[in-house]
């Protein structure tokens, strides 16, 4: 990610490295899940916008989790933590 703290609205740059085997990539938080495309074999990137959000939901911390997944059903995770300003 370009950096771990975001103020909306922004910019959004993604980009998860993994083995050549991986076949999607998740990010999950508050219960909503959003796949990051494939580029190419084993890199996975997402350039989107973050929208402006009510006052109550900025100035927080988020946990976001990026899930990878082979197509054997094999899955690892890393959870960052996130603030949102």
């Amino acid at each position: 990610m370009n950096d771990t703290v975001f103020t909306t609205p922004s910019d959004l740059h993604v980009q998860i490295l993994t083995t050549a085997n991986v076949v999607s990539v998740t990010a999950e938080t508050m219960g909503h899940s959003l796949p990051i495309p494939q580029r190419i074999g084993g890199v996975f990137t997402l350039d989107a916008s973050i929208p402006r959000v009510p006052g109550f939901l900025r100035n927080r911390t988020y946990d976001v989790s990026f899930i990878a997944s082979t197509a054997a059903g094999q899955r690892s995770s890393v959870t960052l933590r996130v603030l949102l300003k």
